[in-house]
């Protein structure tokens, strides 16, 4: 009984065998018949804002290309449209820095 079923058991497994390479076949076949995959960089134009365009950082040394010394409208007094802060502001604003530096450096 116990040689029967070991007979069986490998008719069973060398069926597998060969069930399991037709299997194979066929895929690899249908592998190596499949073109290979191509990926490229999309074609279109991506337009910039005008956003962009108006805020492009602009070089600082662009009119004196072998100057070392930086030009001199960089010693100007800043525009009036720069928000001036008063003392209390500055003052509380300083006391909170303080204060949250003094809290992280106690963790």
């Amino acid at each position: 009984m116990e040689r029967w079923q070991t007979r069986q058991d490998k008719k069973a497994g060398e069926q597998a065998v060969v069930e399991r390479e037709e299997l194979v076949g066929v895929e690899r076949k249908r592998f190596e018949e499949h073109e290979p995959i191509r990926i490229e960089p999309p074609r279109t134009a991506i337009p910039k804002s005008d956003r962009v365009i108006r805020e492009k950082q602009k070089p600082l040394f662009e009119d004196l290309p072998d100057s070392p010394l930086p030009p001199l409208h960089l010693l100007d007094d800043p525009s009036a449209d720069a928000e001036m802060l008063s003392a209390e502001t500055l003052e509380y604003t300083s006391r909170l820095i303080e204060r949250s530096s003094a809290t992280s450096a106690s963790r």
